[in-house]
């Protein structure tokens, strides 16, 4: 017997998914598929669901900017070596403009043919 959904049952599934498919299904009661279809069925819960994972990014790089404020704090007032970790995953990824990467890229005479330099250093063993 196959299933039908509502727009309004779609849209109450997907808020608070955090744009998880699975969440999805699992609220509905349907399979992974049902699910799928459905979400790409109307423009609203295509949008509901993209905003939902967006959602969970911003969750997520809220909680990785927290952490390094509080490492910060910590360090400030203990003068004490924190874990760097999350401040050098920040550093690898938005700090590229600054000279911060994993690896660099160089268009060596303009042509647009681009060279990759990855790092073999191990930042932990520094």
């Amino acid at each position: 017997m196959t299933r039908h959904f509502t727009l309004e049952q779609m849209m109450t599934a997907i808020d608070g998914s955090g744009g998880i498919t699975l969440t999805v299904s699992q609220r509905l009661a349907c399979d992974w598929v049902t699910a799928k279809r459905y979400i790409e069925k109307w423009e609203t819960t295509k949008a509901a669901f993209a905003s939902e994972g967006e959602k969970i990014l911003d969750i997520a790089e809220s909680v990785v900017h927290r952490n390094i404020r509080l490492a910060y704090e910590q360090q400030t007032k203990t003068g004490q070596p924190v874990d760097a970790g999350d401040a050098k995953w920040v550093l690898s990824r938005k700090g590229k403009v600054r000279g911060y990467a994993d690896k660099a890229e160089v268009d060596v005479d303009g042509s647009g043919f681009t060279v990759v330099f990855k790092s073999n250093v191990d930042d932990d063993k520094l």
